[in-house]
């Protein structure tokens, strides 16, 4: 396999995974303004959509979107433990998966899309501090967010969270979440893909 990656974004999140499974896989770096790899290919047409991740199988054929490529990676994981096996634990990946990408992704995104005035700024954090008061309430005593073991979830939580670093946003009125981070920080499969990449 090989996952198509900028360094510090969403794809973070299926790198950490891939580093969970232990199985080979290869990194290719993507230039997010010019849009090609670091080995020179038009990145247009591996991904017309132009967003990462991408993940190369060894057929050839390419999956995207980031909740898809969490998802097919939790499902090939050979220890069999980043996908739950029952139809709830499955459906409480897809629920929390959906919600992270539309409204938590989205409401971090508005920030570096855009140009925002003061009352534009006020409105964003609003709908941001929002969204993360829901989430730390809702992982208030647990490890993980689905059936207490690590998943896709759990990576791609941490990687949408990493917006209010870069934004200097202050993280201290949600102390699960300082936690959940702070868990998810002394995993190796983070500290070797952020070394990586």
């Amino acid at each position: 396999m090989k996952l198509y990656y900028i360094p510090s974004v969403c794809s973070l999140a299926s790198h950490i995974l891939l580093n969970e499974m232990g199985v080979e896989y290869q990194l290719e770096k993507v230039q997010s303004k010019t849009k090609l790899t670091e080995t020179g290919q038009d990145y247009l047409k591996i991904n017309p959509k132009g967003f990462v991740p991408a993940l190369e199988l060894e057929n050839g054929e390419v999956i995207t979107e980031n909740i898809a490529v969490l998802c097919y990676l939790a499902e090939q994981d050979p220890q069999q433990k980043l996908m739950p096996t029952t139809s709830l634990g499955r459906a409480r990946v897809f629920e929390w998966l959906g919600y992270l990408n539309t409204e938590l992704h989205a409401a971090y995104v508005v920030f570096f899309r855009n140009k925002l005035n003061e009352q534009e700024k006020e409105e964003a954090y609003r709908e941001l501090n929002s969204i993360l008061k829901y989430v730390n309430d809702k992982i208030e005593g647990l490890t993980w967010l689905v059936e207490n073991s690590f998943g896709p979830v759990d990576a791609y939580l941490y990687v949408m969270t990493e917006g209010s670093t870069h934004l200097g946003h202050d993280l201290t009125p949600y102390p699960n979440l300082i936690a959940f981070r702070e868990r998810i920080e002394q995993r190796p499969s983070l500290q070797l893909a952020r070394q990586q990449e």
